[in-house]
């Protein structure tokens, strides 16, 4: 990307600046009863409302990046006597922040107890 810039009695300049975040839409299905899960769940929801760093690696082992959850959204479908669906599909979107600094450490081990 670049920003344009009048100069009075120059040509118009150009500066290049970052690009805009990128963003990463994730959908996955949770089996509670068979495979759990539910924790990660409540993971999710913490490190969102907290707009907590956190990095994803895709199914390669290929870090992606750094990335906050803007949005996510669940769909409970045939609730068990428990009152949780016996099978959730999780929609995330997420966008990147760039590098945190040292201190994220802590801030993502919190998120798992």
């Amino acid at each position: 990307k670049f920003a344009k810039h009048d100069v009075l009695g120059a040509v118009q300049q150009i500066e290049h600046t970052a690009s805009e975040a990128a963003t990463l839409k994730i959908e996955g299905k949770l089996l509670p009863g068979v495979l759990g899960g539910i924790r990660g769940l409540d993971v999710i929801v913490a490190a969102k409302l907290a707009a907590t760093p956190l990095p994803v690696i895709r199914g390669d082992y290929a870090p992606l990046g750094w990335f906050v959850i803007e949005e996510s959204e669940e769909k409970h479908t045939t609730i068990g006597p428990n009152g949780i669906g016996r099978e959730i599909v999780v929609s995330l979107t997420l966008i990147s922040v760039g590098t945190p600094g040292d201190s994220i450490a802590s801030a993502v081990f919190s998120l798992f107890g």
